[in-house]
Parts: C-alpha cells; structure tokens; sequence
C-alpha cells in the first residue's frame, strides 16, 4: 500500500508484539515508539527489517508516542495500531475509501455525547493532509484516553469527513482478562499512577458551552462560530431555544452537526432560566459556560478559562467584557471577586466558567428570576456553596449593546431586583456565612453581618463591656484591610470603614457598639459619655420597603444625571439605576467612583 507507514505506541506489551508484528505485511513500513521507562523491544523489533524502534526520553504515554511516530513517518500517511491485537487479512478492505475519508478507523459507539461514534486509537488511519492541517494529538489534555476522539473533533470542524467503523473483520483485540476494562499499557500505567486516573481516563467534550436564544436568529450564527474557532477545542455546543418564533428553529437546525459537537435543542417557551436548566441537564462536559446568542467570544478564552480552572479546584472562572456598540468597543474591567460585595453588585457576567457538578449542587438556575439578573443570584448560590470565583483580567467576552437584551429593552432598578434576592436568600441578607472560599466551611463561625438588624449579635472579646445606655462612641478599624467596607449594625445604620485615613475611625451609634466590637475588627477611642458627634460622610443604607407578594411592585422616580456623567455612563454601558448618589441627581463624580469601585481605568 502506497504511503502508509504504521506507528505502533509501545508499553511493555513484549507479549503481544510478536504476534501483532507477525500480521503486518513485510513491505509495510512499522515504527515501534517505546514509551520511557518502559523495556526496549529490540529482540521483537530485531526480527523484522522493515520495523524502526523509537525510544523516547521522557514519559509521553499514548499520545506523546504517537505524536513522535507522526513526525518519523514523514510524508505518508499512518495507521495507528494497538499493541495488543494482530491486523486481519482483509484489514487493507478497511481503508478502501481513503481519498474520501481523512481519518478511519475503529469505532466507539454509544457514547451520549457522539451519537455517530468516534475512532479510538486501537486501528485508526490517519491521511497525512489531515495531520498536516490538524496537527498533532493534544498530548497536554489526553494523554492517554480521548485524544483520538479530540483529534476527530478538530478534523471535522476544518471540514474533514470521518468513518468509525466496526474493526472486528480487519483487526482482532487480545483478548482481556475477566474484568478488565482496559488494555495491557493503560492498566499498567493506572496501577502505577492511580490518582491520575481522571487525567487519563477521560473523553470529550470537557467544556459544555450552553447557546440561550430567543428571537436571536440574526446573530446566533456569530456566536456558534466564535466557539467553533476557539484554540480549545474540545467542546460541545447546545443551541438551546427557548420557543423562538422568528428564524431561529430553521437557523439552529442548519448550524446542527453532530460530527462538529454542534446539536440544536427546542423547548417550549418558559423564559431563560428554564431553558438553562434543561439544556445543562443534557451536557456532557466537565464544566459549563453559557453564552448568550447575541454574544461572543475571543478566540484564545475557553483556553484561558481552562487552564485557570484546572489550576483552582472548587471555584468558578470570570473574565472581563468588551461592551460591542455599533460604532466601538469599550473594554470594562470587572471588579475581583469579594462575595460581601456581590451581595450588592454582580461583579461576574453571566459568561462564567463552572463545573456542572457546581450547578447540580445549587440546583440550577432559579426560576424565580423571571425578570433578569439570573446570573447574580445563581453566583450568589454558588458562593453560599463555596464555590467562589476566580478572575481573569483579559477582557475576552464580547457582549453586544444594541438596545436588544432584556435589561435594555425593559430596564428594572436595581432595588427590585435586590428585594428579590433578600427574599430568596434572607440567611446570607441576615448575616449567616456557613462557608468560605473554595469550598471550605468556615471554621471561625464568626458571621460578619453586612445589612440589616440582628437578633443575636456575636459574642464581643473577653473584657469588653457592653454598651447599654450614652450617646455613640468613635470606634476604629483595627483590621488590615486596605479597600472600603460596609457594615450595618442591629439598628440598621450602615458604617464605611477601612484602612485609609478617612474611614479608619468611626462614629457608631450606642445600639450598635456591641456588635461592632463583637466582629473583633474594631477598638474604643472615645469614651461612651463624651459629646456625640455628627457622622461624617457616613452612608445610612435603610432596608428597602418590601410589598406583599401580591401587592404593587415599588414606584421608581427617574435618575437624573448631569450631562457629562450620563455620557460617561452611555459610554461604559451603565445603568443610572446602579449608580449611587448623594444628592439629587447622579454626578460625574458619582459615576467615577462607581467604575473605580468596579476597577475600570478611567
């Protein structure tokens, strides 16, 4: 056969060499890769002249060995072969349609995520443009188990055509022993390095990345093609459409490719934190991201959002947005992650990366918010967990503001949707902190209160009296924290304190001396019978007025902005509804401050 070199990953299969060896026609160029560590194969590989044996240096394990055989294999194209089987005599019947299809080979069927099957490496066949298109095994992700069906992946997104067939007629396995699973070189290596085994033994697509539409037929075309060009490939997309009624069903089901990890789902129209739930439930991948359908991404972010979360077990991975107007693109730098401040503002967009077993855990997205601001309260769900975010300062996520979202078309104050939040989750609004960052509980107990009145408050350190009677003291900060923080006492007056000079001391009322020494972050400076002084600059924050669920949602009075701050905000996206303010309209200031609060550069 004309240009057809075999490469055969070798690791102390001395049994079953000869025999496969044995089956391979002697004019057949063979190249034997001895994985490291591994005993050379020189006798077996001595007796056939038309074998090369290969020993490699360093441990590259299936998919660093074939890498190798592809590189000495030079022009032609390559039959991989398992070392523990023996080519049939009809095996060359298997590679009739060669010219049609770039990889061929044995087929694994029934897997969820590939309903038409994918090559495993135990008889594939590999044309050379493929590989000199596609490139080599991903060796770093799939060493051992799943790079073939990554590799298949990648081949058909540049417009190869594959065919998994049933190799039994031309090629014939060794038979395993009673009860195991794999074969003779992936049991060894998982005897010797068994804690690695999800490394090893794992099978795309390892990102799920879920497409939420509705009516979004103009654009959802763009988002598809932005994750189908991604560096990171190995991926499925779930266009899920939650009952469109323009051209999505008929745009969605053009984009459908099971080769490509592509499938279209339809459901009927229950809004989007439904159509999430549901299409999540079906997602095969290690972890989830969504993207909107107007929305997409850079190429090298799924890439980075991997290799961040692999780095940090038990959290989820944010990035920043570039705002998409149509006439510019304004890069906004998300704020770090600090769970105290995302019960007020939502510093991840709903874009974040996440393990699924993350979102089995929360129960999914809630339904209760109907209205937007899903996102905000499942990440709220997701700290209460323990699952915190990690932030990645690259602005990777394109998210375009054309007056077409819902939170444009029908702005909301924010007020709303934080009395929404407070009755969902009254326990974390009260104070209760059950948990710490990457799924640690919190061993302190100590549950630092940030809004609202207290029953209990905390005990306070051993000496320190309590207060009960006189006008409020000055307390000072006695913690290390350099950036502002809010705190609210039983009485529901609200304190700023912080390391810098104009927080570092602080008037606190007489109900609240108690609670305020009992978070152990604060010492007495004046004594409780001096003269009280007028707070300066300090931000009373009342509980907002709560309707009955079936009364009238609360009337809002429109912002007013001067001019300059209102083109600021236009010109970062923001709503004047989020932008707090102390007099009666929103000021340029007010608007800096916000965004120096969010960690844009202004």
């Amino acid at each position: 056969m004309e240009r057809l070199t075999c490469v055969i990953p070798f690791w102390n299969g001395h049994a079953t060499l000869l025999a496969l060896l044995a089956s391979i026609p002697r004019d057949l160029p063979v190249i034997v890769v001895n994985d490291a560590e591994s005993a050379p194969p020189e006798r077996e590989c001595a007796s056939y002249a038309n074998v090369r044996l290969v020993n490699l240096a360093r441990r590259g394990y299936f998919s660093g060995a074939c890498n190798t055989g592809f590189a000495e294999a030079g022009a032609d194209d390559v039959l991989v072969l398992n070392q523990d089987g023996a080519l049939m005599p009809c095996w060359e019947q298997a590679l009739a349609e060669r010219e049609r299809y770039g990889l061929i080979g044995d087929g694994v069927f029934g897997h969820p995520a590939w309903p038409r099957g994918y090559i495993q490496g135990t008889f594939m066949f590999i044309r050379r443009d493929v590989l000199k298109t596609i490139g080599d095994f991903n060796a770093a992700l799939y060493p051992l188990w799943g790079a073939t069906c990554e590799y298949q992946l990648r081949a058909c997104r540049r417009g190869f055509e594959v065919l998994p067939l049933d190799a039994a007629p031309y090629y014939q396995h060794r038979e395993r022993a009673a009860g195991a699973r794999y074969g003779s070189a992936i049991t060894a290596t998982l005897a010797e390095a068994p804690e690695q085994k999800r490394r090893f033994i794992r099978t795309p697509p390892e990102i799920s990345v879920i497409v939420p539409t509705y009516n979004f037929a103009n654009y959802l075309e763009q988002a598809v093609a932005s994750v189908l060009e991604q560096t990171f490939q190995s991926t499925e997309i779930l266009i899920a459409d939650d009952g469109s009624t323009d051209a999505t069903p008929e745009v969605g089901a053009a984009l459908a490719d099971p080769w490509q990890g592509v499938h279209y789902l339809r459901f009927e129209h229950r809004g989007l934190c439904a159509t999430l739930n549901a299409a999540i439930a079906r997602a095969h991948g290690r972890y989830v991201t969504v993207l909107s359908a107007d929305d997409w991404m850079a190429p090298q972010r799924l890439a980075r959002l991997h290799a961040l979360i692999e780095a940090h077990p038990h959290s989820v991975i944010y990035d920043d947005v570039i705002f998409a107007y149509p006439d510019r693109q304004v890069p906004m730098r998300m704020a770090d992650y600090d769970f105290e401040k995302l019960l007020y503002r939502n510093m991840m967009h709903a874009g974040i990366l996440y393990p699924k077993a993350a979102w089995q855990e929360v129960g999914g997205y809630s339904e209760e918010m109907s209205d937007g601001r899903e996102d905000w309260e499942f990440n709220l769900r997701l700290g209460l967990r323990g699952w915190c975010g990690v932030h990645l300062p690259e602005p990777l996520y394109y998210y375009r503001r054309q007056g077409q979202g819902r939170t444009e078309c029908a702005p909301l104050p924010r007020a709303r949707f934080e009395t929404r939040l407070r009755q969902l989750h009254p326990q974390i609004y009260g104070g209760e902190r059950p948990m710490s960052c990457c799924g640690r509980r919190n061993k302190t107990g100590m549950s630092v209160r940030t809004t609202g009145p207290t029953a209990t408050p905390p005990a306070y350190p051993k000496g320190v009296t309590s207060e009960t009677s006189g006008a409020g003291v000055v307390l000072e900060y006695t913690g290390q924290n350099m950036a502002n923080q809010t705190i609210c006492g039983p009485s529901g007056t609200c304190y700023k304190y912080g390391r810098n000079a104009r927080y570092l001391r602080v008037w606190v009322r007489a109900a609240d001396v108690d609670f305020m020494l009992g978070t152990r972050l604060f010492k007495r400076v004046i004594p409780p019978k001096a003269l009280e002084p007028q707070p300066v600059a300090q931000k009373v924050v009342a509980e907002p007025h709560v309707e009955p669920e079936d009364g009238p949602e609360p009337a809002s009075a429109p912002v007013i902005a001067s001019r300059r701050a209102q083109e600021l905000a236009e010109h970062y996206g923001l709503d004047l509804d989020d932008i707090p303010h102390t007099g009666s309209r929103v000021l340029l200031r007010d608007v800096q401050e916000y965004l120096d609060d969010m960690g844009v550069a202004v």
